[in-house]
């Protein structure tokens, strides 16, 4: 399970994050610099290899994004939608600016 901890420090403040390691889960790629779609805000981010998104970001305006898990049993998220299930992860890039 992914747990997000943050403590005033500094004028600012510290972010602990960790992300759910599965097992099955492929090895993040570390945190590198992208620019967002929409108007190319620049952001700090790790990517996960496996649906191409993050759990975590920080833009150049301070702003920090993180993406919790919450588990749902298969029967619950209902039919998959045409073309398939998109990565959650993509949301939080989605929203980097």
């Amino acid at each position: 399970m992914c747990t997000a901890t943050w403590r005033a420090a500094d004028g600012g403040y510290r972010l602990l994050f960790n992300r759910d390691e599965r097992r099955t889960r492929g090895r993040a790629h570390p945190p590198a610099r992208h620019r967002a779609a929409r108007d190319g805000t620049p952001y700090l981010a790790p990517t996960d290899p496996d649906g191409g998104g993050t759990w975590l970001l920080a833009n150049a305006f301070g702003v920090t994004i993180c993406l919790l898990n919450g588990y749902r049993l298969d029967h619950d998220a209902g039919p998959a939608p045409a073309g398939g299930w998109r990565s959650r992860g993509l949301l939080v890039s989605d929203l980097a600016d």
